[in-house]
């Protein structure tokens, strides 16, 4: 960690970082030199520039710009970061237009990183719903699907408070309400990107609920031919333990939301609440909407940094 660029008092920044309403105390060192933040005695740059691309990061020997304020997820916006030096940029959320969505554990195989400067891991909900898309695909032909995430609510999204927002729903206060609003056409897209036969065929919605962390997914999918509710549970259980393991988890204890909290897997299926209808199946998982996208994250800026230093430049 070389610099971080938040317009936040740099004070504020280190207090946060050591204490933590949800995660508790960091138990390590973290002190202030005017505008550097020392953890345990490792020096982090910090900037306070509102502009997209004002950090100088080639100056700063930057590889890869993480871009987190949630204000620049487009591709237009994000590439300022090449233009300032880094070179490459990690975007944390969906985005309808990077050189690649990178869901783990799925598609890394397809990064390239001479062509793949701009890269996203999609967002928390895209995340958990893969690696479930991504196993039931293996042995049915998925034909369309509908998902609802029930979703702790947050400062970026929800309103802690009543107060005026473009979407009159979310400018209601997240503490004392249940709030619906429609995905974003980034998370769709990131995941007909990555599952082409789901292209315009997936769509769903978000409810904002008063919890301060875990989420829960309910996806619906369209099948082309019967199944059961053991092939289902089997398939994704087995998926858990083989080639998604650390990705994909899989319980059938009766767990709630706060029993997620820390889990690194991006979604945790609940078999127990498996169902199939008809060509219908519902498959619920949980997720730490934090944690457990924060290791996504990780992964994908290590992917997005192997070899750059070596890596010839190719596009724009």
């Amino acid at each position: 960690m070389v610099a971080i660029n938040d317009l936040a008092e740099t004070r504020s920044q280190a207090h946060l970082l050591r204490y933590d309403s949800v995660r508790g105390r960091l138990d390590t060192e973290v002190t202030v030199d005017g505008d550097t933040i020392l953890v345990d005695g490792r020096p982090i740059r910090s900037f306070h520039r509102p502009q997209v691309g004002a950090v100088p990061w080639g100056d700063l020997g930057v590889d890869v710009v993480l871009e987190a304020t949630g204000q620049f997820f487009a591709a237009e916006q994000a590439r300022r970061h090449l233009d300032a030096g880094a070179r490459r940029v990690v975007v944390s959320t969906a985005t309808v237009d990077p050189d690649l969505t990178v869901l783990m554990g799925i598609n890394e195989a397809d990064f390239d990183s001479r062509r793949h400067r701009l890269v996203s891991p999609a967002c928390c909900t895209s995340s958990a719903a893969a690696p479930i898309i991504a196993t039931l695909r293996q042995n049915l032909s998925l034909l369309g699907g509908m998902l609802t995430t029930v979703h702790a609510f947050d400062p970026t999204k929800s309103s802690l408070h009543d107060a005026p927002h473009w979407d009159p729903r979310m400018g209601r206060a997240a503490s004392v309400n249940l709030i619906p609003a429609r995905l974003k056409p980034g998370s769709l897209h990131a995941l007909g990107s990555v599952f082409p036969e789901l292209a315009g065929r997936i769509d769903g919605l978000h409810v904002r609920v008063p919890a301060i962390i875990g989420c829960v997914l309910d996806l619906d999918l369209r099948v082309d031919r019967p199944t059961t509710v053991d092939e289902v549970n089997a398939t994704l259980a087995a998926a858990a333990e083989g080639s998604l393991k650390g990705y994909l988890g899989y319980t059938e204890e009766p767990i709630v939301s706060s029993d997620i909290i820390g889990t690194t897997e991006s979604c945790i299926v609940d078999g127990g609440f498996t169902t199939v209808v008809g060509d219908t199946v519902k498959v619920v998982g949980w997720y730490d909407n934090e944690w457990g996208f924060a290791n996504r994250l990780a992964d994908v800026v290590a992917l997005a940094g192997r070899e750059v230093r070596g890596a010839t430049l190719e596009g724009p």
